[in-house]
């Protein structure tokens, strides 16, 4: 196993080799280490090569972002007044009509917008939604269900007919003015442009609730206006 020898003392070795062999060695000084040399016998460093330096990342355009459309306004829904009092509006989307296979059935739905649900007591707005079939031809009708909603929208009752036999349309009735409507395409009493048959609904009852809130307000009796304080009385001076 041989003996490694540090570089440092490889020079040394060397010279006791050749001394050893009777072979004459010239005196050959050590050359001292750069950093104890003065400045003029330093060699010169070579020259560091310098990195080039990257080029400056051109910065990219923002990206041109189109602009928003214009929001286009809702198209109105066109709805049928079937008969209006002053305590409840009958109203149908005519485009809801539905036409029973090939016969001469048509089938529509019906909203009976309500001031007050109940008999008595205080207003109670709601609607009532109702089925109704009309044999154009021979001029009856039947209900096949009917829903009353609170102004909430919460289902109150729902009802199906146990007995869909159609019956004849009576005159002046309600039933009549919706058959004009589904099988002539009459337009009912009047008709008036909403954003939809639901809004409608809503804004009715919502206009009846300010009405009863005014007339409430109209009802208060005045409030009477408070009497005037006396006058303080000056303090009397103290006798001397």
């Amino acid at each position: 196993m041989g003996l490694s020898v540090p570089a440092c003392l490889a020079s040394i070795v060397t010279l006791a080799a050749l001394a050893e062999g009777g072979a004459a060695v010239p005196y050959q000084p050590m050359t001292p280490p750069a950093q104890k040399m003065s400045a003029e016998a330093r060699p010169a460093e070579p020259a560091k090569a310098v990195a080039p330096k990257p080029a400056a990342k051109t910065a990219k355009p923002a990206p041109v972002k189109a602009a928003a459309p214009a929001p286009t306004p809702s198209a109105s829904t066109i709805v049928y007044v079937i008969r209006r009092t002053e305590d409840a509006w009958t109203v149908m989307d005519p485009t809801a009509i539905e036409k029973v296979a090939d016969g001469p059935v048509r089938r529509a739905y019906s909203v009976t917008v309500r001031r007050n649900l109940l008999n008595g007591g205080p207003p109670q707005p709601g609607y009532v939604r109702t089925l109704n079939e009309f044999d154009c031809d021979a001029m009856k009708f039947r209900w096949r269900t009917f829903t009353i909603f609170n102004r909430f929208g919460a289902v109150v009752v729902k009802q199906d007919n146990a007995e869909p036999a159609f019956q004849a349309l009576g005159r002046g009735s309600e039933e009549e003015d919706i058959f004009r409507t589904v099988c002539d395409g009459g337009g009912g009493g009047s008709v008036v442009a909403a954003p939809s048959l639901g809004l409608l609904v809503i804004g009715l009852m919502q206009g009846w609730d300010e009405a009863a809130m005014a007339s409430s307000l109209s009802e208060l009796p005045p409030t009477p206006e408070p009497e005037p304080k006396p006058a303080a009385k000056p303090a009397s001076k103290p006798r001397r």
